[in-house]
């Protein structure tokens, strides 16, 4: 059985930018989502192995050299996630957003987690009349995120970056 996510859409289309934020003080590089509320559109939406894919890119500057390759944690995924690889969730790649303003929540993945963890929940919320922003659960000096001390910091100063940094990507949204 494939779960599914049973609320019903709210009243906006939603729309999802990939950005990557730098944040040049602590030389971190952050790959962020942004879902948005958006015109309708009638374009394919983002399925849940357009999600996954989303990790092929998720790396910082050092990976953009190169070809996007799937970390060793795809394989994890993908193997728990195949049978619902195919199913299409409400997000639109670069949909054009709604011209007015609206709240935004910051959503915080936990261990180790990509940005779209709860990509359903975000996409749901942007439905509504919010603007969600996300960027993966990173440790404090790799990928992985340590349950200690220095991992809680690392993921708190991407939050606290990602809201300082927030009103500046919501003006160039498409």
């Amino acid at each position: 059985m494939v779960f599914r996510f049973l609320e019903k859409p709210g009243p906006y289309g939603v729309g999802l930018s990939v950005v990557r934020l730098h944040d040049g003080e602590r030389c971190r590089s952050l790959q962020t989502l942004i879902w948005y509320p958006a015109e309708r559109a009638d374009i394919a939406p983002m399925t849940v192995r357009d999600y996954v894919d989303l990790l092929a890119t998720e790396g910082g500057a050092e990976s953009l050299l190169d070809e996007p390759q799937m970390p060793p944690s795809a394989e994890r995924w993908l193997a728990g996630m195949s049978p619902a690889l195919t199913t299409s969730l409400w997000a639109v790649r670069d949909a054009r957003a709604v011209a007015t303003r609206f709240p935004v929540v910051v959503y915080a993945p936990g261990c180790s987690n990509p940005s779209w963890d709860n990509a359903d929940l975000c996409e749901y919320l942007a439905s509504q009349g919010y603007v969600v922003i996300a960027s993966p659960s990173l440790g404090a000096t790799s990928r992985e995120m340590k349950l200690d001390l220095a991992g809680a910091n690392a993921q708190a100063g991407d939050i606290s970056f990602l809201v300082t940094r927030q009103h500046c990507q919501m003006r160039r949204l498409p």
